[in-house]
């Protein structure tokens, strides 16, 4: 509700707080959705941290964005194989995003002749 806005002023902060509380507890989806608020905060390497042990956790929605900062680069060193790694997981799990962007990531690498069929 903090980082909404919900009930209160938003107040990313304090969201970070209570997340990073949860997620050393740890707590899967707490873990993700710190490591996406670190994300749009501008903290993408510790963003990645937290990414990861939700995505080794098996969150799919974790999964999908861990693979969005293999590709962009951000936070980490840009790894395409990576990001077709997670975003395969994601997808294969069924979520819709991860279908899209390893769909986009497939064609792209297609027309490059890097696709690897992993």
């Amino acid at each position: 509700m903090t980082e909404l806005g919900q009930g209160g002023d938003k107040d990313n902060a304090a969201a970070v707080q209570h997340y990073r509380f949860a997620a050393e507890k740890p707590l899967v989806a707490a873990q993700s959705r710190l490591g996406l608020l670190l994300h749009r905060t501008g903290k993408a390497e510790e963003a990645v941290k937290w990414l990861t042990l939700a995505a080794e956790a098996g969150d799919r929605v974790a999964q999908n964005n861990l693979g969005a900062l293999y590709r962009d680069g951000r936070g980490v060193e840009k790894n395409l194989e990576a990001a077709q790694h997670w975003f395969r997981k994601s997808a294969e799990a069924g979520y819709p995003k991860a279908q899209l962007n390893l769909g986009l990531l497939l064609d792209s690498l297609a027309k490059t002749g890097k696709a690897t069929g992993k």
